[in-house]
């Protein structure tokens, strides 16, 4: 799985309405091997994100980690929460839990194609 961020250059560019903004540069990452220790951490976080007693704060900082310690920690929190978009960092979370999940159950269809 692939993730791009965004990061500061430490210059600064104008946009399209004559405003001047930071500068950013787009930073690629591909996730290392996915051991049965993620599968077992999708499983988790899959939970919490249905949990509606769970404070919106604590879940972005489940999901944050989570994608932190996929990529084999490449990147720290911060630079994904300041790197990547709201809508992103959900859809992200949700794509990473499902193409686990989804392999885990391609595997069991494999062993057992009857079901």
């Amino acid at each position: 799985m692939i993730l791009t961020l965004k990061f500061p250059t430490g210059n600064t560019t104008t946009d399209e309405n004559g405003i001047e903004v930071p500068e950013m540069k787009e930073k690629s990452f591909a996730t290392p091997f996915i051991s049965s220790r993620k599968l077992k951490n999708s499983f988790a976080v899959q939970k919490k994100m249905n949990n509606p007693n769970l404070d919106e704060e604590t879940l972005l900082d489940e999901m944050a980690d989570y994608i932190v310690d996929l990529y084999g920690k490449q990147f720290t929190r911060d630079e994904l929460l300041d790197g990547i978009s709201p809508k992103e960092i959900l859809l992200t979370t949700n794509k990473c839990i499902q193409e686990i999940i989804g392999g885990l159950n391609e595997a069991a269809k494999e062993l057992n194609p009857n079901v």
